[in-house]
């Protein structure tokens, strides 16, 4: 079952409420399976209720066997309906959560990926962390997630997938039982604000570390679009292309890489972990004036399009994965996406990778954590064109 919205759907002063929520509801039973009978039951069946939480959506996830698929969702459905939502449940989570955010404060690569949000998605509502903050976790009570998911599970905001050898039938047979869940109100039309990307900025954080964090985000088209197929490729080859010239030729770094972020409000990371950061963000500023300058060249498309091609079917192979892929492509664009994805891979020319990448490389935002007394500013925020 999955939820619209993300950080949609509560204030910065409640970043955390949605995740706590949902892990709360996934391990505390229900009216019918009261929390010792819920767990000892999937036990026995083989079974599993997990959650997850994104800035776009959130999903409670069943996985059972098929011989005790009737009975694992009668036990899911009810959790969702008449979750118990007990003390001591919510009280141990909150504990992890609290726990957690402490870690990923001290871990630099967790730090980072926060800052990218605090940062760059400043004025946006990616800067709501999912997790929250110590503060904001602290001050949550029972009651309060009690509020938060009577609104939150309503059937303008949720959307369910199921993956299995069933029939449509028992598909409708089962949804029918999740006929209690609120209408909730109309859906508002929301446009997702867009980052600064007017000119190239430097964010920098004094930390005594080893080595030296960075992260290069640059804009992205949005998901679905006309350039978003384009653009998954050519960061791929942008990927090898850092892991070459900073990894294999220089040694600079041990996992140079870049990646397109699949939200809503999509971006293009560049990473690097450096104990030489002016050479290391040196090389990846030259790359990306090179693609802008040359482009992409035809091999490396060619031989982009295959490994896309066949990762794409192995990472397919599960019942879990298949569920999460339509889960996902649904919430950002449509789950028919994913129905046309490798035509538009096959089709791609090298000009289309080029459009693309041009038309969104024109800054970049750059995230620095570590010995600010290497950072020579004019190198970070150089114009790319």
């Amino acid at each position: 079952m999955c939820v619209r919205g993300g950080t949609a759907n509560y204030t910065k002063d409640q970043e955390g409420i949605e995740q706590l929520t949902l892990g709360v509801l996934s391990e505390c039973g229900s009216t019918k399976y009261p929390k010792d009978k819920f767990n000892s039951l999937l036990d026995s069946y083989g079974s599993s209720i997990t959650s997850s939480t994104t800035e776009d959506q959130s999903s409670v996830t069943l996985n059972c066997l098929k011989n005790r698929w009737n009975e694992s969702w009668d036990i899911f459905a009810d959790m969702i309906l008449n979750p118990a939502f007990d003390e001591n449940t919510f009280n141990n989570k909150k504990e992890e959560a609290i726990s957690q955010i402490k870690q990923t404060e001290s871990n630099p690569d967790g730090h980072l990926n926060d800052l990218v949000y605090q940062k760059v998605f400043k004025g946006t509502r990616y800067n709501t962390i999912v997790e929250g903050s110590e503060a904001s976790i602290n001050k949550m009570k029972l009651d309060d997630i009690k509020k938060y998911y009577a609104g939150l599970v309503a059937k303008n905001k949720l959307y369910v997938v199921i993956v299995g050898n069933v029939s449509e039938d028992d598909i409708k047979a089962k949804i029918s039982q999740l006929k209690g869940i609120q209408a909730g109100p109309p859906t508002a039309m929301m446009t997702e604000a867009k980052p600064d990307f007017s000119k190239s900025t430097l964010y920098k954080e004094e930390r005594k570390l080893a080595t030296n964090y960075i992260q290069g985000i640059l804009n992205a088209p949005a998901p679905g679009s006309a350039d978003w197929t384009a653009m998954k490729i050519a960061t791929r080859i942008l990927s090898d292309r850092l892991f070459i010239e900073i990894r294999t030729k220089r040694n600079l770094s041990y996992a140079p890489y870049a990646f397109l972020a699949s939200n809503k409000n999509a971006y293009v990371g560049m990473y690097v972990s450096t104990t030489d950061p002016k050479a290391s963000v040196g090389v990846m500023i030259d790359e990306i004036k090179k693609i802008n300058t040359t482009g992409f060249t035809e091999q490396e498309l060619k031989n982009k399009k295959e490994e896309y091609l066949t990762g794409f079917y192995m990472n397919l192979e599960t019942n879990s994965a298949l569920t999460g892929m339509l889960g996902t492509n649904e919430n950002l664009s449509s789950w028919k996406e994913v129905m046309t994805v490798l035509d538009k891979v096959k089709a791609l020319t090298v000009e289309d990778l080029n459009n693309a990448f041009r038309k969104y490389s024109g800054t970049i935002q750059w995230i620095y954590l570590g010995d600010t007394s290497l950072v020579e500013d004019n190198l970070f925020t150089q114009a790319l064109k």
